[in-house]
């Protein structure tokens, strides 16, 4: 007879050992009896943290008694003293006593129990489904709030109570919260090719993130992608339907730490573009991985500066024009940035049948064009690809500020003029960024890249 018998039998009888919910924790013992059982977890299961039943656990109750960690047999002070005492047992049962189990469970931090709160093993029920925290990353991680709130990681409670009675009042956020900004179609990944991660900076269906779409789109014959976009709009929505994972991360570095990690421990890649330097919040934790870092430039120095840091953080820096390269390179200098990481697309060369213009052909080629009688008029004209809002934007702003300025004349004194904005698409204007020549040239430093027109 084992030396635990008496103990065992105690516990037993007491309803503190349940013998199928300790059973399904220790596969090397399943095959003994429930007095075999109990004199195991007497002998091993209370030292290795297995809780005998939903009513306890020894860990918890070590960790929030904080006055009894010199207790040697924790259950067996629990049964002959604690309970008595009216001392916290087991997470379980600390939240149905301070009646959090059921906001718990709204709040999506825990997984809804097989039984209802009326069952009298509703208790036992909410320990097993407890039992995914700090597993299922859909579920609540202790771990991860201790990490980013290590100012409460001393203090005798456990997280999850923490979060529910304080923290979500003082504006703290859980790993739950974050999952939802994460979204996976396990249909779309194909194991058999890498994944690459490309990044954009925003949303909105114009500029520098339309750039990225291309890319991603672009690298689905070859990679599975990790679409992640710092801020939401509705080219997540769109991404949703082409990329296995869509990420919406943010502009804080404990929030992209955390989808960092989960992307590393669930989807790991080896490569991964940025279509803007504005990309850095999510791009400066990131360069922690292994992960070779493309940040495609487009973004003149001066207007980026808070930025600057991309080019000592990312393996390659691509370039749109050498204009652009112009206005960073002092500081390229400054950081000792290699030349032979730094890249520029080749620009489109101007078609043959291209002449200049007298103004006045000018102006009425885009009256004809417009259907309007521009005589006279202010033109504010822009060009480009049609998606591109932003600079359409400004150009109709610069418009509405000129629009019915006066000017002096010399013949009739002070006039108003109108003001038109016209923007410009045409054909060999805007070269597109190529996916895969980016990555190859990333990984081999080739200088080149094949530029190919958007149509007008």
């Amino acid at each position: 007879m084992s030396k635990y018998h008496k103990h065992a039998a105690h516990i037993i009888s007491n309803g503190i050992f349940k013998y199928d919910f300790y059973r399904d924790q220790v596969a090397e013992a399943r095959d003994l009896n429930e007095i075999e059982l109990a004199c195991h977890y007497f002998e091993f299961g209370q030292y290795r943290g297995i809780s005998p039943s939903g009513e306890f656990d020894p860990e918890y109750y070590l960790r929030v008694n904080p006055d009894l960690r010199g207790v040697e047999d924790p259950t067996l002070h629990y049964v002959e003293n604690g309970k008595r005492e009216g001392r916290s047992s087991s997470l379980a049962a600390h939240l149905i006593a301070e009646e959090l189990d059921e906001l718990a469970i709204e709040e999506g931090l825990i997984p809804q129990p097989d039984l209802a709160p009326s069952d009298p093993d509703y208790l036992h029920a909410l320990a097993v489904a407890l039992r995914m925290l700090d597993r299922d990353p859909n579920y609540f991680s202790g771990r991860y709030y201790f990490s980013r709130y290590p100012d409460i990681e001393g203090q005798p409670l456990h997280p999850l109570i923490h979060y529910l009675k304080y923290g979500r009042h003082e504006g703290r956020v859980t790993n739950v919260s974050l999952m939802e900004n994460i979204y996976v179609n396990a249909e779309l990944i194909d194991k058999n090719r890498p994944n690459i991660l490309v990044g954009v900076h925003e949303s909105s269906t114009t500029g520098a993130p339309i750039v990225g779409m291309d890319l991603a789109k672009e690298l689905t014959s070859s990679h599975n992608v990790i679409f992640v976009s710092l801020r939401d709009g509705p080219l997540t929505e769109i991404a949703k339907s082409y990329f296995p994972v869509v990420m919406v991360a943010s502009h804080s570095d404990d929030d992209n730490y955390f989808f960092i990690d989960y992307i590393m421990d669930n989807h790991p890649v080896v490569d991964s573009i940025f279509s803007s330097t504005a990309c850095v919040p999510f791009i400066r934790p990131f360069s922690s991985t292994q992960c070779k870092i493309t940040c495609l430039v487009h973004e003149f120095l001066e207007y980026m500066i808070y930025a600057r840091s991309v080019i000592y953080l990312c393996d390659l820096l691509v370039f749109s024009s050498r204009q652009l390269l112009k206005s960073w390179q002092y500081m390229l200098e400054d950081l000792d940035r290699d030349p032979a990481t730094i890249m520029v697309l080749p620009q489109p060369t101007a078609s043959t049948n291209v002449r200049a213009m007298p103004k006045a052909e000018a102006r009425a080629a885009v009256s004809a064009a417009t259907g309007l009688d521009l005589e006279g008029a202010t033109l504010v004209l822009g060009r480009g690809i049609s998606r591109s809002a932003k600079a359409q934007t400004y150009s109709c702003r610069s418009a509405t500020n000129c629009d019915g300025r006066k000017e002096n004349s010399s013949s009739s004194g002070s006039v108003s003029r109108s003001a038109n904005s016209i923007w410009l698409s045409g054909s060999g204007y805007m070269p597109r960024w190529n996916g895969a020549g980016i990555v190859r040239a990333r990984c081999r430093f080739i200088l080149n890249l094949p530029v190919r027109s958007i149509p007008s």
